[in-house]
Order: structure tokens, then C-alpha cells, then sequence
């Protein structure tokens, strides 16, 4: 697994189950070892959806060997994407998290990381939680102790695609 993390000291997230970055959309490049069908392709979606639209798939790029598929979900896990994938009989050959909500893994190096200007905090806050509080308090921007940081983990399989 490799892209972004996104981590905190706001102790608003410190439980997962009620954090709201838990719903903001990611999305996920995801090396298979075939190319998937239209029927595999919604058999996936319907197993990552736990309410109607939450999930979606299409064919990135297709290689001799290997096809990268786009996964965009709110709530599922990489391990979750890897049994709805593997109960299709698609193999995970790599996995990358492009993007978290607005952030993406595009100005990141591999193992880099930075601190989120006012404009990224900002962006994040607009996505709402279940309950309707916005996330860091909903405070404007530079009002906040805590800074988040996305860090981009090990190097990306893309680069290497078959």
C-alpha cells in the first residue's frame, strides 16, 4: 500500500468510529492481475456500498499484464477493497491512495510529507460529518493549535506498470 495519510493531533478524531475524516471520499488506485468485467466491476461496487452511490469503479489503464482500476468509497478499508476484489477473483498486485477528500498524492514525494495550508484546512472543513459539525470545530482558517499533515507513504507501483 502506498499514497497518502492523513494524520492529526485533534483530539475530535481520536476515536475512529466517530471521526469524521472516516467519511471524507478516498480514492484508490488499485494493480490487478486482469482485467476486470463490467459484471465484476458491479459485484465489487455493490459489496463496497453500504449505502446507495458510496462506492465506484472503472478501468484506469490496461497493460499486457496488469490493469489499474480507480476505487472511489467514503467508508471502506484497503482490507475491504482487497475482499471485494478478491471475492470477484481479482488479485491486488498494488495498491495507492491518490486522494483523500481534495488532497491528492500528485505534489508529494514518496516518504515526503507537509503540513496543510489554511486553504487545505479549509477544504477539509467543508466536508460534513453524520452528525453536522464541521470538521477541526469548524473554526476558520489559522485559529487551530493543530496542524494536520498528509504523508506519502512507500513508493508508488505505478511508475513500474506492466
Amino acid at each position: 500500500m502506498s499514497g497518502l495519510v492523513l494524520m492529526t493531533n485533534d483530539a475530535a478524531h481520536k476515536n475512529e468510529s466517530l471521526c469524521p475524516l472516516a467519511t471524507i471520499e478516498k480514492e484508490y488506485w488499485i494493480k490487478v492481475q486482469r482485467t476486470p468485467k463490467a459484471k465484476e466491476i458491479k459485484a465489487a461496487e455493490k459489496a463496497l456500498n453500504t449505502t446507495k452511490g458510496e462506492a465506484s469503479m472503472s478501468i484506469h489503464q490496461e497493460n499486457k499484464r496488469s490493469t489499474w482500476v480507480t476505487i472511489t468509497v467514503k467508508k471502506s478499508t484497503p482490507t475491504m477493497i482487497r475482499k471485494a476484489l478478491k471475492a470477484q477473483g481479482l488479485e491486488v498486485l498494488g495498491m495507492h491512495r491518490y486522494r483523500i477528500g481534495s488532497l491528492t498524492s500528485d505534489t508529494l514525494t514518496p516518504g515526503s510529507w507537509k503540513a496543510l495550508n489554511d486553504y487545505e484546512l479549509d477544504l477539509l472543513r467543508m466536508t460534513e460529518n453524520p452528525s453536522g459539525s464541521f470538521f477541526f470545530g469548524g473554526a476558520p482558517a489559522g485559529t487551530h493549535d493543530e496542524q494536520p499533515a498528509v504523508e506519502s507513504e512507500t513508493p508508488t507501483e505505478q511508475q513500474s506498470a506492466e
